[in-house]
């Protein structure tokens, strides 16, 4: 099985729609010390796609770690991206939810699931900020 990552391989040939990314040192992280981040604070929603294919038999993951949004505060994977119209899977640390849409000039939700709602820590937010969590999807 052939592996790409952008700890290994960088963003060069990504499209960031929405955000500022870079691959950055994170003691602690998963994956080694290399990750994936975005530190837009201006925008609700931050996206980077990846190079197209062609891909076959593809099992995707992230693993992400919300650090900071007042809207927002989650990770994703975006698939079938094409012409505006995608599907995107999600774990929202605000929300407490796990949820999959799809777009296609207007978002429609097709499934949702509450997840452990952890309490809050001394500062407001709840304990699940700064912890990493994980989503994959098979194509």
């Amino acid at each position: 099985m052939e592996r790409f990552g952008v700890t290994q391989h960088g963003i060069e040939g990504w499209h960031a729609v929405a955000g500022r990314w870079g691959v950055e040192d994170m003691p602690g992280a998963p994956s080694g010390q290399r990750v994936l981040v975005q530190r837009a604070t201006e925008n609700a929603f931050n996206v980077i796609v990846a190079p197209s294919g062609p891909y076959t038999d593809l099992d995707v993951s992230v693993r992400f770690k919300p650090m900071a949004g007042r809207e927002d505060a989650s990770g994703g994977i975006i698939f079938r991206f094409a012409e505006g119209q995608y599907y995107v899977v999600r774990a929202n640390a605000l929300e407490d939810n796990f949820r999959l849409y799809a777009y296609d000039r207007g978002r429609h939700q097709l499934a949702t699931a509450r997840v452990c709602r952890r309490p809050r820590s001394g500062s407001g937010r709840r304990s699940g900020w700064g912890r990493w969590g994980s989503a994959s999807r098979r194509l």
